[in-house]
């Protein structure tokens, strides 16, 4: 197990492992990182991120009185922004 990044009140952790062929080593990791998240969840909720979604309608965009986001350039929901 190793820390690969500590940021901003998160930490990612890098676990090595190996099997015998492709398909193993995939379904092993796959244990893992579920094994993982439900430790995490039993032992330490809170320590999982959380993140706030707000579903829109297309509707939304076209009403003038929603003023919040003039001025600020909107990115593309579908694009990946670089933040996790």
């Amino acid at each position: 197990l190793q820390v690969t990044d500590a940021v901003e009140g998160r930490v990612r952790v890098r676990m090595l492992v190996s099997a015998s062929n492709a398909g193993a080593l995939f379904d092993l990791r796959c244990d893992i990182r579920e094994g993982m998240v439900a430790w995490l969840q039993r032992t330490n909720p809170g320590a999982l991120p959380r993140q706030r979604i707000e579903h829109r309608t297309d509707t939304d965009r076209d009403v003038p009185n929603n003023v919040a986001h003039l001025g600020r350039p909107q990115a593309d929901s579908g694009l990946f922004s670089g933040n996790a």
